[in-house]
């Protein structure tokens, strides 16, 4: 049974490598490859814990992959390159596959596991969900026209989930921090409202939005670790705002 759950991780990457093999080669059929992928993905990752619905432990370990994979999928409808669909394709089967086996390690086989892994990997996991999810919501409201009290309440649930994910897979106790998710989700889903009237694209929009959404998030857990040091607040500016800065000054404003 253990080598059944080993091959897990593999059989999830094959799936979304197949998955966006058959998107990218036939367009005009691209939603059943993408119907597919989804299907057997959150197959595989509801076996990989065993079906068992009722640990908040096991949500997580299922609802991370398949909320980055769905958000995937959905960025994928925006790109036209071969190139960077194949890219898009490539680096989604590569974090699932190592996310799965992490999970593999620490559900099946502890001895095997590092400490830390998992939180890491779901904090890249998120943060490129978030970017792309934000740049679905953004391209839905320049191109279909899709009023923001729609799109707005869906960043707001997903910002929610991905704040109190973070910080629980942390292991911050949620006393401490429903007040900070609720706070931040607001402060974030105001900040995407604000940027969609910014005159430039929507991968740009998607960009700003997902370097504050680290900067609060990693401050915020450094706060609750008690890690907040000014060394540590100047590292983290510093880079943030030099991601902003590189942001704006490539950015095509309209």
């Amino acid at each position: 049974m253990l080598v059944f759950y080993r091959a897990i991780p593999y059989a999830v990457a094959c799936v979304v490598a197949s998955g966006y093999t058959w998107m990218i080669w036939q367009p005009a059929w691209f939603w059943i490859g993408a119907l597919v992928a989804w299907i057997l993905c959150l197959y595989l990752c509801a076996r990989l814990i065993s079906f068992d619905w009722q640990e908040k432990t096991y949500r997580f370990f299922l609802l991370t992959p398949v909320l980055f994979f769905t958000s995937s999928l959905g960025a994928f409808l925006f790109l036209e390159s071969f190139w960077s669909q194949m890219a898009l394709g490539v680096a989604t089967a590569v974090c699932l596959f190592f996310f799965t086996e992490q999970v593999f390690y620490y559900l099946h086989l502890p001895v095997r596991y590092q400490a830390y892994t998992i939180e890491h990997l779901s904090l890249v996991l998120h943060v490129l969900a978030l970017y792309f999810y934000a740049s679905i919501g953004f391209g839905l409201q320049l191109f279909l026209q899709i009023p923001l009290w729609l799109i707005a309440p869906a960043i707001l649930l997903l910002i929610v989930y991905m704040l109190a994910a973070t910080f629980w897979v942390s292991k911050i106790e949620h006393i401490l921090v429903r007040s900070t998710v609720i706070t931040g989700a607001v402060l974030m889903t105001e900040l995407f409202i604000a940027l969609s009237w910014l005159p430039s694209g929507f991968y740009v929009n998607a960009a700003l939005f997902t370097v504050c959404f680290y900067l609060f998030l990693g401050l915020t857990r450094a706060h609750f670790f008690e890690n907040l040091s000014q060394a540590f607040l100047r590292r983290y500016l510093l880079v943030s705002c030099g991601l902003l800065v590189m942001i704006v000054g490539t950015a095509q404003w309209v």
